[in-house]
């Protein structure tokens, strides 16, 4: 099976995905961000690996080995094919466990927050593009939930346009 992280990354560093340099937007709960990684998650990263170092990443090539580790492979991403994409930017946008729950949700799984081989078997036994609109759906729902407004047109757009580019890779 091909590596689909470099397509995911390059998704989520998009510009009008958070993949940016430093900026605090008024507003943001996760505060202080760059290349999408907020300054607690860069710590909390540097401190894992016993480094030191600016408050945010200083460039995205500085963020993806984090990415790769904390969210892509951390929901097992590369079992879940071209879908896994959409779980990986949903792990990035509402956490890992987060985003376990939503694709347990779809699948009709108790919603434990881990992403294991039940999971992982029910989402390679779904139709690709059966699970693909599931999530979007259920992304739709999950931002339209939180309490934060003025994010939820710029959420909705990303979870379409990742519906989009995995939709583009199962045909």
């Amino acid at each position: 099976m091909a590596d689909l992280f470099p397509t995911a990354f390059s998704f989520i560093m998009r510009p009008e995905n958070d993949g940016q340099g430093y900026h605090d937007t008024p507003g943001d709960a996760g505060g202080p961000t760059a290349w999408g990684v907020t300054a607690a998650t860069w710590r909390h990263w540097l401190a894992i690996h016993g480094s030191i170092g600016a408050e945010v990443p200083t460039s995205k090539e500085a963020a993806a080995p984090l990415y790769r580790s904390q969210f892509w492979n951390a929901c097992r991403c590369p079992n879940l094919g071209p879908c896994g994409i959409a779980v990986f930017d949903m792990a990035v946008t509402a956490g890992p466990s987060g985003a376990a729950r939503i694709l347990q949700g779809v699948l009709g799984l108790p919603e434990d927050g881990d992403i294991g081989p039940k999971t992982v078997g029910a989402a390679q036994r779904l139709d690709n593009d059966v699970l693909n609109k599931r999530l979007l759906l259920a992304r739709e729902v999950f931002y339209g939930s939180l309490d934060q407004p003025e994010f939820l047109h710029g959420w909705i757009r990303r979870a379409i346009d990742c519906h989009v580019l995995v939709t583009g890779l199962i045909k």
